[in-house]
């Protein structure tokens, strides 16, 4: 008899471990859905259900004054659209003179590279006009430059017009040049 009753005794010690074991398991889980608002399982607290109130959006029609407000909204952003700056900030950035070349280089306030550079030298009735393209850089864009043959120009006081256009925008930099 005695060995049936060690049995006995042997085998509860386990059993008691192994069934705290499941409860602490069972609590952790029910603590984790109710106080966390988690899901378990497809297990969900109350809080969790949706009702229409908790919505982040209203999918009633609008009311009149919702509709008003709507329509001043959009009557103030047209017309901050019709006053949108169409012009460019054009400067001049180096001009140079060497025995054989007037050098002309001109940076926009923009980014890009498939605008138009104007070069218009003007001197009395002469004009002499060129053009080039525009290379994009890391925070303005540049006329890919001007370099004018001397031969081309007589000496004395030129007056250098240069135009860039980028799409629906445009800006010029006028600046005279004494031709030694």
């Amino acid at each position: 008899m005695k060995n049936i009753k060690q049995t006995k005794t042997s085998l509860r010690a386990p059993l008691m471990i192994g069934g705290l074991i499941v409860l602490i398991i069972i609590v952790s889980v029910l603590t984790y859905v109710l106080a966390f608002g988690g899901n378990f399982m497809g297990w969900t607290t109350s809080s969790q259900k949706t009702d229409s109130s908790s919505q982040p959006f209203d999918t009633n029609p609008p009311t009149d004054e919702q509709t008003k407000a709507g329509i001043n909204i959009k009557t103030k952003t047209n017309d901050k659209t019709d006053n949108i700056n169409t012009s460019l900030t054009v400067t001049l950035s180096a001009l140079n003179q060497t025995n054989s070349l007037l050098q002309i280089r001109v940076i926009a306030d923009t980014i890009s590279d498939t605008g138009k550079c104007t070069l218009a030298l003007t001197k009395g009735s002469s004009v002499i006009t060129k053009t080039a393209t525009l290379q994009a850089l890391p925070s303005t864009s540049t006329c890919k430059g001007f370099d004018i043959a001397k031969s081309e120009l007589s000496k004395g006081e030129w007056q250098i017009t240069v135009n860039i256009t980028v799409g629906t925008l445009s800006g010029t930099v006028k600046k005279s040049v004494e031709i030694q």
